[in-house]
């Protein structure tokens, strides 16, 4: 910060009525508004409550015999809890996210135990934080129902099943070296008030929902781990396929919120995604392979399957 910013505001308003009093003080001084520069600037976190600020300064000290010296002296303004915190954030949309969001489906239609429209799949996958978008992933009905036939005929067993997600480095507006996210929330469209089955069900075996691979790269990928829920849908045939179009998954950023005492997570619906400043773009579909068995060095979202099969005689 400039000094001739307090210069002006402050020490040039000596004996000035602004400064009569602290009341005429706050209503003079509202206070100081903190930025990012860049036009492209990420939101950033600050904790004010833990932060000072303090000002260095030199006066004039006159002595008896007339002599005059500069005295360095210092003085602290707390931005502490004292003080009113406010936060604006605004949105500056790229063209492409404009162009890659506006077929989406509104959130109001997102809603449990009700069919979706057969939506345009996208090439472009966004995500962000404080109320930026989300993305749903679908497995069809046609690949599940083929599942479940393998499941009856060939006795498969899901062994692991996850959803593969690529950073898309090819968009310019969006190659950049910002951080990227580590962590999503991710929660099934038909029961969307409770954590995926893998998160209870294997919660005491080391089971992480997402995990990141090379996330300081342009070639940086996330896997969502889905296996129970996947193999519940296979084998139990009341979940009606037809009815929900396949199985819908819901993916935002953010992170799940724990107890601070026993590091339990509290529920779906507590998590940082209001105030999360994270966002990403991800490669969507390949419209002219859907239903097709992909190739390994595709970076569409995928869906990749490991399973055991029954040996016969």
């Amino acid at each position: 910060m400039k000094k001739e910013f307090f210069q002006d505001k402050i020490i040039a308003k000596q004996g000035n009525q602004v400064l009569k009093d602290a009341a005429s003080f706050i209503r003079y001084f509202r206070g100081l508004r903190i930025s990012v520069d860049e036009n492209d600037g990420y939101m950033f976190s600050m904790a004010p409550n833990d932060a000072a600020l303090t000002i260095y300064y030199k006066n004039d000290v006159t002595a008896s015999d007339g002599t005059v010296t500069k005295t360095k002296q210092e003085t602290s303004l707390s931005l502490g809890s004292p003080n009113v915190h406010l936060s604006h954030v605004a949105y500056s949309r790229s063209s492409s996210y404009i162009t890659g969001t506006k077929d989406a489906i509104d959130a109001k239609e997102v809603k449990a135990n009700a069919a979706l429209p057969i939506a345009n799949p996208s090439t472009k996958l966004y995500l962000q934080g404080m109320g930026g978008s989300s993305i749903g992933v679908r497995i069809t009905k046609e690949l599940i129902t083929a599942l479940r036939n393998q499941y009856k005929n060939e006795k498969i067993a899901v062994v692991s099943a996850k959803i593969r997600l690529y950073n898309d480095s090819t968009d310019p507006e969006w190659d950049n070296k910002y951080r990227k996210p580590s962590s999503f929330l991710v929660k099934e469209r038909d029961t969307m008030s409770r954590f995926l089955p893998d998160m209870t069900l294997l919660a005491s075996a080391g089971y992480s929902l997402v995990r990141s691979t090379n996330l300081s790269t342009k070639d940086a990928y996330y896997d969502v781990s889905i296996t129970s829920s996947l193999k519940q849908i296979i084998e139990d045939e009341s979940y009606n396929i037809n009815e929900n179009n396949g199985k819908d998954f819901i993916i935002d950023v953010g992170s799940y919120l724990v107890n601070s005492s026993t590091g339990a997570l509290l529920g779906q619906s507590y998590n940082d995604r209001p105030y999360n400043p994270f966002r990403l773009l991800l490669v969507g579909t390949d419209t002219s392979k859907i239903g097709q068995e992909m190739s390994v060095s595709s970076k569409n979202v995928q869906l990749r399957l490991i399973f055991t099969k029954k040996q016969t005689n």
